[in-house]
């Protein structure tokens, strides 16, 4: 078992003229990390909890190795939301130091810029036994059904766990290039860097006007490793499919959202040498708490799993009418199908300041600390495979559908990807819509004849101006819905297609 801590300590201090980190169109060695190391400590060393602006930058990223070398909890944070969420936020984490880009000012904040490193820095990283330490690795936030983010405490325990399971199989070696795509905000950015530094490659910071068409970056920097949400990369799929491969890449990693097998036979084609995964994950699991290598008779099945639980973990499968206490043995209760509730080292703590016991959140039996999902999965040959969010089950025409099975059933017809459903309401009359923003997808909707079942078929197509996203790269499927609706109700927003 590895400690994250002293793997990355000992990468940082060996080789130190060796890259480490590509960001804002420059490298940075192991010597300047461990420069900018320095100066954090000088103004955290008697600090526990380090907020700072999620800006992809140098600072943000020496940032988030400090505080697992030095065992501080982390709280990155983006700066362009509304002031009440952010003292929201504040309030709920209370962290000691808040370190801002040169644009922000909150008072007795540390401006990022002054932990850049400069060549007449002290290089040898200075590793002081005194300081204030804890074990809460970071804080991030999710959506709150009161209006109010819900920060997750994950513990370095949790995180250790983790990062010692997923390099069993994911495993990042020193020569490799890694991408790191993901907005700093979401938990899956800490998979990137902390499975980078502690191989001791080089993490590449994939720049914003890169991030839907990133063929120019991966080919440019000869990125071995690549990780993003899949639908990021969906225009890229579909309208340049075929122009550009991906020789370099050999291990490619997706997460946050259901991967299609339409979206996979293209991938394929364009990173031909690539190992590929699909992760799955909620923050409250740490990152990720199944996986899956995708081969070829998963893509020619339709078929994608999530895989298994993480070593030393377990889980349940419920009904809606079940409850879990977490003392039984068994791997599934129930039968095949059910509600996902994981156990193990992974499931974090909770939320910070909030009451657990109405939250998803099993306090420790037998299988030790439980969450449950609210994801419906189905167990078949030993693997889960993602049904959708139980909470997500739509009625349409009198019968309850699942938005992404409509999604696959259309994609795998059209052999696009690029293609969403959502739900609206005219009249009070709930209307099947597929959305798309290319011009291109919604014509072949409008004019060519779909094999679906009766519940399935749109009664409507919109094209929208873009597929909207939260900062993880996630479709926001409440803000497509909001969208489609205001569409249907004025036609100001996009083009709409009645079908007859």
């Amino acid at each position: 078992m590895i400690d994250i801590r002293t793997s990355i300590m000992n990468n940082l201090m060996t080789d130190m003229d060796r890259d480490c980190l590509y960001v804002d169109g420059r490298y940075y060695s192991r010597k300047d990390i461990c420069q900018c190391i320095n100066k954090i400590d000088e103004i955290c060393h008697d600090k526990r909890v380090v907020a700072f602006s999620s800006t992809k930058d140098i600072a943000s990223y020496a940032i988030i190795i400090y505080c697992i070398i030095f065992q501080k909890t982390f709280v990155p944070v983006s700066m362009d939301q509304p002031e009440k969420r952010l003292e929201y936020m504040f309030n709920d984490t209370r962290p000691d130091v808040i370190f801002c880009d040169e644009s922000t000012n909150l008072g007795n904040s540390v401006k990022k810029s002054d932990i850049a490193p400069k060549a007449e820095d002290e290089c040898i990283l200075s590793i002081r036994s005194s300081g204030l330490t804890t074990d809460n690795a970071y804080i991030l936030f999710t959506s709150g059904s009161t209006g109010n983010p819900k920060g997750v405490l994950v513990s370095y325990s949790n995180l250790n766990a983790y990062i010692n399971n997923v390099i069993q199989t994911m495993r990042v070696r020193a020569e490799d290039r890694v991408s790191q795509f993901f907005d700093l905000t979401f938990d899956v950015s800490i998979h990137d860097i902390v499975t980078s530094f502690v191989a001791g490659a080089c993490l590449y910071s994939i720049p914003d006007g890169d991030r839907y068409f990133p063929n120019h970056f991966i080919n440019t920097h000869k990125l071995t490793v690549w990780f993003c949400v899949p639908s990021f990369v969906n225009l890229l799929l579909d309208q340049f499919s075929g122009r550009f491969k991906f020789p370099t890449l050999r291990l490619s990693i997706f997460a946050g959202e259901a991967l299609s097998a339409e979206f996979l036979r293209k991938w394929r084609k364009v990173a031909p040498g690539s190992d590929i995964y699909n992760l799955y994950g909620p923050t409250e699991t740490t990152i990720g708490i199944c996986w899956a290598k995708i081969n070829d008779s998963d893509i020619e099945s339709n078929a994608i799993p999530i895989g298994k639980v993480a070593p030393g973990h377990s889980y349940e499968l419920l009904n809606d009418s079940e409850q879990s206490d977490g003392g039984t043995e068994s791997d599934v209760s129930g039968g095949n199908r059910g509600i996902l509730v994981v156990y193990g080292p992974q499931v974090t703590r909770g939320y910070i300041n909030r009451d657990v016991s109405h939250s998803g959140f099993i306090e420790p039996g037998v299988r030790g600390r439980g969450y449950h999902t609210g994801d419906a999965v189905e167990l078949k040959n030993g693997q889960l495979y993602y049904l959708g969010r139980s909470d997500n089950m739509v009625k349409v025409r009198g019968v309850r559908i699942e938005l992404q099975d409509v999604e696959e059933n259309v994609r795998s017809q059209l052999n696009v990807v690029n293609v969403f459903a959502a739900v609206a309401n005219d009249k009070a009359k709930p209307l099947l819509v597929l959305c798309s923003d290319s011009e291109k997808v919604i014509h072949r909707l409008k004019s060519e004849d779909l094999d679906l079942p009766s519940t399935m078929i749109p009664d409507r197509v919109v094209l929208v101006p873009e597929i909207p996203r939260g900062r993880s790269g996630k479709i926001d499927r409440k803000m497509l819905t909001s969208m489609v609706s205001e569409t249907i109700s004025s036609f100001k927003t996009c083009k709409e297609i009645e079908l007859s």
